[in-house]
């Protein structure tokens, strides 16, 4: 959607996979990525409820940028 951020995005991403202390979930099956996740840290998402559903904590990123 934003053409210009790709290069940047794709460093960012490539620094997450390298510091080596997150999962970077690429896979399209949901079920998956729950069962192998102790918690969901993100924003608010339909994603949530399945982690409810499954007995795993969820913590909701709220930021908030103040000049």
């Amino acid at each position: 959607m934003r053409p210009e951020l790709a290069d940047r995005y794709a460093k960012i991403v490539d620094d997450y996979k390298k510091a080596d202390w997150g999962m970077f979930d690429e896979a399209t099956d949901l079920n998956r990525s729950i069962a192998i996740c102790d918690a969901y840290y993100g924003d608010d998402s339909s994603v949530i409820q399945l982690f409810q559903g499954a007995d795993k904590p969820v913590m909701v990123e709220d930021v908030e940028i103040r000049n």
